[in-house]
């Protein structure tokens, strides 16, 4: 895993959905019942892990691992990290 991606909708990157792919170089992509459907009326965030190939490939139908979803999360940087918040690049 060499990205995060964190939603609170139901796609990303001009309307794919990361964790429904066609294929799956990780697996874990929720088909096992641990998730539940994403929605954008749950109060909660979907958190998927992918490598920059997944990233890449992501609109032929790659898909994400799945890592968790959450109501809350806290994240913390010790160094600077280049982040896209809404499709705008920066250092957090």
């Amino acid at each position: 895993c060499q990205s995060l991606l964190i939603l609170n909708i139901r796609s990303y990157g001009s309307g794919t959905t990361p964790w429904t792919g066609r294929f799956s170089r990780q697996g874990g992509g929720g088909r096992d019942g641990r998730f539940s459907p994403s929605s954008s009326d749950d109060q909660r965030l979907e958190v998927l892990g992918l490598s920059s190939l997944d990233m890449a490939l992501i609109h032929l139908g790659c898909r994400a691992q799945r890592l968790t979803q959450c109501s809350e999360m806290r994240m913390e940087f010790y160094t600077p990290m280049p982040i896209h918040i809404d499709g705008d690049p920066f250092f957090l």
